[in-house]
């Protein structure tokens, strides 16, 4: 960990996991369902032997008081020994990005905020129902990667009233800020952009 004049700071950290005998969870989409219907199936799997190895590192900057910037970096290779291939599911990297502006409007506190999160392509499984020469249908399982995705929300507060110990704030945004939707991968079972708003009271 890192810090300079109050204004930058940095942490970081690396770690190495041994598992064995994981019971590893993840999604299998389906191909075919019914018409206008998206589908998966929760799966389980036994492996005898995992390495989870990874690194985290977070860099805060305050460019002027009233503004944050913040980004975070997450490397995550999770190997399944038995394979030598990559956890179905795992993402192996990550980046989160915040920024916040804070300050006065009309003599009352108020923020506006921008964060966003980028996931990079993973391992993943998927199945279908085929029928074979005499009419019989079996299931056939394939793997298949499936690309990266961002994600991104907007949030609004400001403060109209407060008087000795009472507080009201009032909050508002966007999220999924850019209506990001995935009916061909299934990677997020998001219904699209949406606004949210709330009013809180504390005493």
């Amino acid at each position: 960990e890192y810090t300079y004049d109050g204004r930058l700071s940095l942490t970081g950290e690396i770690y190495q996991n041994d598992v064995n005998n994981k019971i590893n969870t993840y999604d299998i989409d389906i191909e075919n369902p019914k018409p206008g219907q998206l589908s998966a199936e929760k799966h389980y799997e036994n492996i005898k032997g995992v390495r989870i190895r990874g690194a985290e590192g977070t860099l805060t900057y305050y460019p002027v008081s009233a503004l944050l910037l913040r980004t975070s970096y997450a490397f995550c290779d999770a190997l399944n020994k038995e394979t030598d291939l990559q956890l179905s599911g795992n993402s192996k990297h990550a980046l989160n990005g915040t920024a916040s502006l804070r300050g006065k409007l009309w003599k009352r506190d108020g923020s506006v905020t921008l964060s966003g999160r980028w996931d990079s392509k993973r391992i993943s499984q998927s199945k279908k129902t085929e029928t074979d020469d005499t009419g019989k249908e079996y299931e056939v399982i394939t793997e298949r990667t499936k690309p990266g995705y961002t994600m991104w929300k907007l949030t609004a507060q400001y403060t109209p009233w407060t008087y000795k110990y009472l507080r009201v704030t009032v909050t508002g945004g966007i999220d999924n800020l850019f209506d990001f939707t995935d009916t061909k991968y299934n990677r997020v079972y998001d219904p699209g952009r949406r606004f949210f708003g709330s009013l809180l009271i504390r005493f």
